[in-house]
């Protein structure tokens, strides 16, 4: 076959790909002086086999990753023949012509095994949870905060027990933000006497800390009340969170706080719920 670009070509493999039942990505190329592609490769996404020293280093502090490659061989090369100014193919193992060629069958069976069909694509659930929410991100790019903002006032039109409070820093960018809908009030008024503090620090992509309030309900099921991202930790960051949760839980104090042991958290309890006990949480001792 001959392709008039390198792109064609690479769109004819894809699909070829999809049809039969496996996944594609780019092997080796090479480009003259003048930028033109002179050679490329395609391979299967299961090409290749993982490092051995890899799997059995002694000093590795997490389990390795699902290995998703299985040595597949099927291939696509494809070069430009200045004679005839096209693409035409070099080499093309299929899947199911090369496994019956090979010595080693079994190989290419497994391969086949896994690769055929769309529900055995060779990437694992968290590959796939991970895809989407890259996606999600750059959907939302440089919009993020505003669209958090109106979707608020959106549930607040819908739910009018919905509260929400936000600060905007000097620079118009999105400082405090604290909410709590309706159902985590009405649970509040129910199981409130007893709630836990505790931030998550900075483990998403802005460097805010997510600032979790929770407790348990009848079920000895967890019951979030309250939650708020904020730039920093401060001990003025705290009291604005526990002053807005006030205002959204109608002053009802709780009666004991349980937090991880934060000083800036001890002090704004202290100030803003003066009468209630609190405690270090369990894993926080140990």
């Amino acid at each position: 076959m001959t392709f008039d670009t390198m792109e064609e070509a690479e769109t004819f493999y894809l699909l070829f790909a999809r049809a039969t039942g496996f996944s594609v990505q780019k092997g080796y190329e090479f480009e003259d002086d003048n930028g033109r592609v002179r050679y490329r490769q395609w391979v299967c996404s299961r090409e290749g086999q993982r490092d051995p020293k890899r799997m059995n280093r002694e000093d590795r502090r997490k389990e390795p990753r699902l290995d998703t490659r299985v040595d597949c061989q099927a291939t696509l090369k494809k070069r430009y023949a200045p004679e005839e100014d096209k693409y035409v193919v070099s080499e093309f193992v299929r899947l199911h012509t090369h496994k019956l060629a090979c010595p080693s069958t079994t190989i290419f069976l497994k391969c086949h095994r896994k690769c055929g069909g769309y529900q055995n694509v060779p990437f694992t659930m968290k590959d796939l949870y991970n895809r989407i929410n890259t996606g999600r991100m750059e959907e939302i790019a440089d919009k993020d905060a505003d669209d958090a903002i109106a979707y608020l006032f959106v549930k607040k039109d819908v739910d009018p027990e919905v509260y929400f409070n936000f600060t905007v820093t000097y620079d118009g960018r999105l400082g405090r933000l604290f909410w709590s809908d309706s159902r985590s009030r009405e649970d509040y008024k129910c199981y409130g006497d007893a709630i836990v503090f505790y931030s998550t620090f900075t483990t998403n992509r802005y460097r805010h800390p997510v600032v979790v309030m929770c407790g348990i309900n009848n079920h000895f099921c967890t019951s979030v009340f309250a939650c708020s991202t904020v730039p920093d930790e401060e001990v003025e960051t705290y009291e604005w969170i526990l002053n807005n949760f006030l205002e959204a839980m109608d002053s009802k104090q709780p009666l004991s706080v349980v937090l991880d042991g934060a000083p800036q958290m001890r002090k704004a309890i202290k100030r803003c719920f003066p009468n209630a006990k609190y405690r270090l949480c369990s894993w926080h001792i140990q």
